[in-house]
Order: structure tokens, then C-alpha cells, then sequence
């Protein structure tokens, strides 16, 4: 090969390098990563909470990012993902109960309308995975209302749908009764039952001030979730001008209303004024 054909291939394999080179670089530029937090929520307790990088390219759907998860971890195995249908996640399986019971799945609070393979996620998602029956038995969402901790009550509400004889959906907001709370406090925790109207009343001692975990649950009589469990990491605040008001911030007892007060004052003084003028008459007669 004289040296002009030399110069020539060399050249050639430089600009043939040169774009495998400037492929890899595009393909690593088109490849990103995208942060979700995945909970998955069991028939007994919580099998998985965590936040993980996900990599993809282009769009990440909810049946790849279950995929790569499940791939990755092993504290847990999904059945069904490769058919966008879950069917199983560690041996808990759908229709155990014998009706619509199954999993289940929200995102950032909301179900969507589509499976898990047209799902599109967006970076910082929320998913939840969890098995009931909310289309068969039911199945409620409790929230903690703790505006009336100062009178130690919380109450337990579940925003609920259901659907008129047109399909049309309504949503009531209902307590979450005969529920099973655990309110932790210090190292300890107590256990207390909603009563018809969602409402637990805490023991005063219990009403700390600072962080209290919190858990809810109920369960039909064969088993199947009622109520859907609050994440692992749920907690309640309670600051000092709560407890202040909850065991009486005032030195001086509290007898009445101070327009009350001020009248029984004026009479007080009315009727010394009226004894003193008795009594001036009648020394003045004598």
C-alpha cells in the first residue's frame, strides 16, 4: 500500500471513530434519570417505601419504572407487570377474598384512568401501590383533622365516591368509624377505637408536645383492608400553645363572661350606695 493510500485509510478510520465516538456521547446525552417515591401498601402491613433514580430515555411509564424497581429490589416480587395487570406482590394475591379485591394504584393522591403501561411519570411522582376491593366492598382514605387537639380530639374522614344509577360519580366526605388508631407518644403508644362520627379523644398525659406517629387501620371480618394505611412515616405536631390551651394557659380561673362580671359590679355598688343612704337617714333621724 503506497502512502497515499496510507493517509487515505487512516483519515478514514479517524472519521469513522470519530462518530462512534460522538454517537455513544449523544445516546449517554439522551439517556436521563427521573426521582419517584414508591410505597407499596399490603393486605397486613407496608412491604416497601422508598424514593428511587430511575434511568430512561424519552418518556418513563409507570410499567417500566415498576419493572426496573422490581429488577432492582429484593424485598419484594410483582407479578403482572409484563402485562401491565398486577396480579401478585409477595404471594398476596388478587381475589383472595373472593370478590374485586386486588392492587390497586395512585399517583400523587389521584387514580388515573389508564393502566399501568399509559401512565407517563414526571420526576418527583409519588406512587402507590396498594391492595382493596374500593370498587366492590369499599375502601376509605382517611385524613387526620387536628384542628381540635387543644380539646385532645382528632377526627379520621375519607372522601369517598360513589355512583348514582347514570354512572355519575359523587363524592361525599364520611368518618372513618370503628377504626383501630395507634397514637405514639415518647417510647410508648396507645391504642384507640373512632367512634360514629371518626373521633378519638386522647388521654391528656399522651398529649406531648412534639412529633407523634400515627396509624390507622380496619379490616373486614375475613381480612381485606377497609381503610388504607397512612405511609410508615406519618406524624402529628403538637406545640406548646396547643397544650397550654389543652390544660389552661391562665393563671386566674376563668368564672365567666366579663360583661357578666362588670354588671354584677355596678349592682354591687349600686346597692352600698343605696344601703349607705338608708343608714345616713337614719342616724341623722335619731
Amino acid at each position: 500500500m503506497n502512502r497515499s493510500a496510507k493517509r487515505l485509510f487512516f483519515i478514514t478510520v479517524s472519521i469513522i471513530m470519530l462518530f462512534g465516538v460522538l454517537a455513544i456521547n449523544t445516546a449517554a446525552e439522551d439517556k436521563s434519570v427521573m426521582s419517584i417515591t414508591l410505597r407499596i401498601e399490603g393486605i397486613d402491613e407496608n412491604i416497601y417505601y422508598n424514593t428511587l433514580d430511575i434511568p430512561y430515555t424519552d418518556n418513563l411509564t409507570l410499567q417500566t419504572a415498576l419493572a426496573y424497581i422490581d429488577e432492582q429490589e429484593d424485598s419484594f416480587e410483582i407479578t403482572g407487570v409484563d402485562t401491565a395487570y398486577i396480579t401478585d406482590i409477595n404471594d398476596q394475591s388478587a381475589s383472595r377474598f373472593g370478590g374485586w379485591d386486588g392492587w390497586m394504584y395512585k399517583v400523587n393522591g389521584l387514580e388515573p384512568a389508564v393502566g399501568i403501561d399509559g401512565f407517563n411519570l414526571k420526576d418527583g411522582d409519588r406512587v402507590l401501590l396498594y391492595y382493596g376491593d374500593p370498587y366492590g366492598v369499599g375502601m376509605q382514605f382517611p385524613e387526620a383533622d387536628t384542628s381540635r387537639i387543644a380539646d385532645s380530639i382528632i377526627r379520621f374522614t375519607s372522601r369517598d365516591t360513589t355512583f348514582n344509577d347514570d354512572y355519575s360519580a359523587i363524592v361525599s366526605e364520611n368518618p372513618v368509624a370503628n377504626a383501630e388508631v395507634h397514637w405514639g407518644f415518647g417510647s410508648e403508644k396507645a391504642i384507640y377505637t373512632t367512634d360514629d362520627n371518626g373521633e378519638i379523644r386522647i388521654s391528656r398525659d399522651q398529649l406531648t408536645p412534639g412529633v407523634h406517629k400515627v396509624q390507622i387501620s380496619k379490616k373486614s371480618d375475613k381480612g381485606l383492608p377497609l381503610v388504607l394505611r397512612f405511609a410508615s412515616d406519618y406524624t402529628v405536631v403538637i406545640d406548646d400553645k396547643a397544650i397550654s390551651e389543652t390544660n389552661g394557659s391562665t393563671d386566674t380561673p376563668h368564672t365567666g363572661d366579663g360583661g357578666e362580671i362588670t354588671a354584677l359590679l355596678v349592682l354591687a355598688a349600686a346597692l352600698m350606695i343605696i344601703i349607705s343612704a338608708a343608714f345616713y337617714k337614719r342616724n341623722k333621724s335619731i
